[in-house]
């Protein structure tokens, strides 16, 4: 039987990438010689596992760079034993939602895509991680990028402006009150 490189678990052969997965710690182990010649003389990055390149596959639409984010999050719950439950889709819809969702940007429903539940695994996240937070930063660029969201943001005038604004754009924008 074939064990992984990195952590000598099992293996098993995953149809969708084409190549050997550890089921322990998901790093992908290839397949010929000259890719581990490859591998062996590139040791700038460290391996990565499938999940967080999944992930990051989920975000890469969005024009963003996650990937600190997604390492971060997903290899904390993952030495922590918090995954060894949830499928491997699971976990990284669950990582990518959470992002998402913390940078108020629109949600391509990636759990329905994927077909998993992920509300249990992002209390989880919520639980190490908080509750939760805007970007106002990134919420501005979604803004910015919507022509209807623009004008919106142009006619605010009072408070209840800005919490329909909020609510329909979900972000959290604040008005400076006069002092």
């Amino acid at each position: 039987m074939r064990r992984c490189n990195l952590c000598n678990g099992a293996v098993q052969f995953d149809d969708r990438l084409e190549e050997y997965v550890c089921l322990s710690c998901e790093y992908v182990n290839v397949r010929f010689d000259f890719d581990e010649m490859f591998e062996l003389s590139s040791t700038d990055e460290k391996p990565k596992s499938v999940g967080i390149a999944l992930t990051n596959m989920m975000l890469a639409d969005f024009g963003y760079n996650f990937q600190e984010r997604v390492e971060e999050i997903y290899t904390k719950l993952n030495t922590l034993g918090l995954f060894s439950s949830y499928t491997k889709d699971t976990r990284s819809v669950a990582v990518a939602e959470y992002i998402i969702r913390e940078n108020s940007l629109p949600s391509p429903n990636l759990a329905k895509e994927y077909n998993v539940s992920i509300k249990n695994l992002i209390s989880i996240i919520e639980s190490h991680f908080g509750k939760l937070k805007s970007n106002s930063r990134i919420q501005m660029q979604v803004i910015a990028n919507r022509k209807q969201a623009l004008l919106d943001f142009a006619n605010i005038r009072d408070q209840q402006d800005v919490d329909e604004f909020n609510q329909r754009y979900n972000v959290s924008l604040n008005i400076a009150q006069e002092g």
